[in-house]
């Protein structure tokens, strides 16, 4: 479980005004209704589960637009802690770590997982 989380927020750093298109793509796809579906299918979620995610990732997504505004790479951060830690709130362990082991692979491989999804 440290092994993935530590390649997630490999994945995920940035420089202080700038942000991996495929981190931003990756994580701004979830709030898609297709991309929710997909999610929900793989760690095995709840309806009120999936529910919970999809306020998460609307409320990501928003995060990271307000980030763009303002070019911050502080910003993107906070976006991605907060997804990160609400949908560890939401999650069992285990379907927690199916959710960091398909992001890491969706922005390492983006032609795979989230990114693929149209």
């Amino acid at each position: 479980m440290k092994k993935i989380l530590i390649l997630v927020l490999l994945a995920t750093a940035t420089g202080t005004f700038a942000i991996n298109p495929n981190v931003y793509y990756a994580y701004s796809q979830l709030s898609k209704a297709s991309t929710l579906k997909y999610v929900s299918e793989y760690v095995n979620a709840g309806s009120s589960q999936t529910n919970e995610l999809e306020t998460v990732f609307l409320e990501t997504k928003q995060m990271f637009k307000s980030a763009v505004k303002r070019e911050n790479g502080v910003s993107f951060d906070d976006a991605i802690d907060y997804n990160l830690k609400a949908v560890k709130s939401i999650l069992s362990r285990s379907q927690y770590k199916k959710y960091l082991t398909m992001i890491s692979s969706s922005i390492k491989n983006p032609n795979e997982g989230l990114l693929a999804i149209e």
